[in-house]
């Protein structure tokens, strides 16, 4: 029975994902079916518009050849249907424009009748009629003045003749222009015809598209609106679970295993096994500070030298007489944690100096020096490269652009911004990272010389001297550079280190003592001495 129960999970599972391949493949079909449908009604939109600029354009020529053969009372029509053209065609402008000037030819002639092509004939035919009557009375008035001559008689005959033929021709004219513009009218109408039902049957089609379309739509867009649900629910449980464990911040990256104030030097407990790197800068916080987020460091340390898996060595950058640093204190830095590197990003104007002048590129290199992943980089002139992922703990962020931006620098500053909500990344103000790493503009520095007096912290040493081993696990360092027995030369505390010595055991309560290290961990092989001769 158990075996039937698991067969039939199984099959449930199976009919499960196919079902959700079947929808994924439907959403994407309808989706891609959507956007076709949308190009076809646009195009179809084009075509309906073209087709109504046709009929326009048709529509105009029409009334123009009414209005020449007098089938319109003025031209009133015709401009204000060539007003609703952007381009009017040329044809019909010239057509008109010799209508105009034929009309004025007539206009002796007119005898109070409409002047178009449709009267143009009688009215020539009134004018031959009047000049025959003309040519009577020539005659006449020759035949009773007895005194003209026959060249006259014949020459008023020939241009009787003349005005006869060119009646006719334009008579025959008329009867062609008639015939020819019943056929072209006829023509118009039928395309007219075709055109309005191939337009309404294009709308139609393009009301069912646009209506399935706006269904498909609505669909998406509550499939859409579940989907940032969703992910809304997602981002607020991630933020409940990464509420209940610490924070980077919160958590210190080590602790000081050793001090040695005279020279400056400081011993942690992370090394090389842990992923660290020379000059990596921490801050320093008491030992009972309760998380380092809002606490304020008491010193600054740079690591010098990885000495084992889990011991490195450090100078002391800055740190206070009255709260010295002690055995047991904190150590942090925001760019790095033992095992793994956090990833930043960085954006916006950074003057860290107060000197006026763009710090981007040494906040850059403190953050890469120091261990650190740079996701994203939005620079000052706007230029971005890279973007945020989930990966991206913190967006170091500069002063945002002034009024003497460009529009892009502007745009991508707001973007970045936005997008830190998307992946959950805390935002650092660039200060507060720097305070948080150890690190200050200015630092105390020592002319690395010698010194003739007992105060000088550095102390000659002769070409090919060695110097002394550091103090081993377990030992305290030496309290100055003394002199070994037989003359050879004082310890340098920067000098390439020795093999260590077998630590003795720490005395009972020796607050300063440390656990000697691994006898399994191998001992880092000594620098060349720089001083040695050749």
């Amino acid at each position: 029975m158990a075996a039937r129960e698991g067969q039939g999970l199984q099959i449930a599972v199976i009919i499960f994902a196919l079902l959700s391949i079947v929808l994924a493949v439907g959403c994407y079909a309808f989706y891609a079916s959507g956007q076709t449908a949308i190009k076809e009604r646009d195009a179809a939109k084009a075509d309906a518009q073209n087709k109504s600029n046709e009929i326009q354009r048709l529509d105009y020529e029409v009334k123009a050849c009414k209005y020449v053969l007098g089938m319109l009372p003025d031209e009133t029509a015709v401009a204000t249907a060539g007003n609703s053209l952007t381009d009017p065609p040329a044809d019909i402008k010239d057509m008109l424009a010799q209508f105009k000037a034929d009309m004025e030819m007539i206009e002796p002639y007119k005898e109070d009748k409409a002047k178009n092509y449709r009267t143009m004939g009688a009215i020539l035919l009134n004018a031959v009629n009047r000049k025959n009557s003309s040519v009577t009375d020539a005659n006449s008035q020759t035949v009773k003045a007895q005194g003209e001559t026959q060249s006259v008689t014949k020459r008023e005959g020939d241009r009787a003749l003349a005005a006869e033929t060119a009646a006719k021709q334009a008579n025959d004219s008329l009867a062609t222009e008639k015939k020819s513009y019943a056929n072209s009218l006829a023509a118009i109408k039928t395309e007219i015809a075709t055109i309005k039902s191939d337009v309404d049957t294009n709308i139609k089609d393009s009301t069912t598209k646009v209506e399935t379309l706006e269904k498909q739509v609505s669909g998406l867009n509550n499939q859409i609106a579940e989907n940032s649900k969703t992910i809304t629910d997602l981002k607020e449980k991630r933020k409940a679970l990464e509420s209940e464990r610490a924070t980077l911040f919160e958590r210190p990256d080590g602790q000081i295993a050793w001090v040695n104030q005279r020279q400056k030097l400081v011993w942690i407990d992370v090394g090389r096994a842990d992923g660290l790197l020379r000059q990596t800068t921490f801050s320093v916080f008491d030992h009972d500070v309760n998380g380092v987020t809002n606490a304020k460091p008491k010193a600054r340390i740079e690591v010098v030298r990885l000495t084992d898996a889990h011991m490195s060595e450090c100078r002391i950058l800055e740190d206070s007489a009255g709260n010295p640093i002690l055995k047991g204190d904190a150590i942090h830095t925001p760019s790095w944690s033992p095992g793994q590197k956090v990833h930043f990003a960085i954006a916006g104007k950074m003057d860290i100096d107060g000197d006026k002048v763009e710090d981007y590129a040494t906040v850059r290199n403190i953050i890469t020096l120091n261990g650190g992943v740079i996701d994203a980089e939005l620079r000052p002139d706007g230029a971005r490269s890279g973007n945020l992922t989930v990966n991206t703990r913190y967006l170091v962020l500069g002063d945002p652009p002034d009024d003497t931006a460009t529009p892009t620098a502007i745009q991508e500053f707001t973007k970045i911004r936005d997008e830190v909500s998307r992946y959950g990344t805390d935002i650092i103000p660039v200060q507060k990272l720097l305070t948080q790493m150890g690190w200050k503009v200015e630092e105390r520095t020592v002319e690395l010389k010698g010194g003739s007096g007992a105060s000088s912290q550095f102390r000659n040493r002769k070409p090919g001297e060695k110097p002394a081993a550091p103090p081993a696990a377990g030992e305290a360092p030496a309290a100055e550079p003394m002199p070994s027995p037989a003359g050879e030369a004082p310890v340098d505390p920067f000098g390439a280190p020795a093999a260590p010595a077998t630590p003795a055991p720490p005395a009972p309560g020796d607050p300063f003592a440390v656990p000697p290290p691994n006898p399994a961990t191998p001992a880092a092989p000594a620098a060349a001495d720089p001083f040695a001769p050749k």
